[in-house]
């Protein structure tokens, strides 16, 4: 009787935490578009770009472009896996 109550009493709240997912999911989910259509426009444009290079630092000549091709591939995951991460948070808090 009384996990009943208490899983009843769950129901109602939303963790904060899981809030504060969400807004990191979708933090991330933006600055990973902007890298893609950095870098994707780099990639298209065939000139080398300083874009980033803080951050990821590489410099490879002619070969560049793998580099790219790499990051977009990668950006692209992590954009993927995150937005499911936000529809498995939904699909749980509408259940």
């Amino acid at each position: 009787m009384t996990e009943q109550v208490e899983a009843a009493g769950r129901v109602g709240r939303r963790p904060r935490f899981q809030s504060l997912r969400a807004v990191l999911n979708i933090l991330v989910i933006i600055f990973g578009v902007l890298v893609i259509i950095v870098q994707t426009s780099g990639l298209l444009a065939g000139e080398p770009s300083d874009a980033f290079e803080v951050m990821f630092g590489w410099d490879m000549g002619s070969w560049s472009w793998i580099g790219r091709v790499v990051m977009i591939m990668g950006w692209l995951a992590i954009i993927y896996y995150r937005i499911q991460a936000l529809r498995r948070t939904r699909a749980a808090t509408q259940s």
